[in-house]
């Protein structure tokens, strides 16, 4: 996470947020999702890993490409997973 500087919240979901952000050497505008992982022995959700994966290995003009991912933690809670992808400039999400 500490390539990626996050801004401001522009949407939310079930699992966590959506901030925009850029990478701190580059400039480049990312979006950074964090999914919020509430106790150590759920681990990571299985629907999420295979979103990443997905994300990852796909290349299409309709999908926003995927950067990688990160994890680290918060204060009260275990940890925050980060999905990082390109960011849409002049479109909603």
């Amino acid at each position: 996470m500490d390539l990626y500087i996050r801004r401001r919240c522009i949407g939310y979901g079930a699992s966590g947020e959506i901030y925009s952000g850029f990478h701190s050497d580059t400039h480049e505008p990312v979006l950074l999702r964090e999914v919020r992982l509430h106790g150590e022995r759920d681990g990571i959700p299985t629907n999420l890993i295979r979103e990443i994966s997905f994300l990852q290995e796909i290349e299409h003009q309709n999908i926003l490409r995927n950067y990688g991912c990160s994890s680290h933690k918060q204060k009260d809670i275990k940890g925050v997973r980060a999905a990082i992808s390109e960011q849409l400039h002049a479109y909603s999400l």
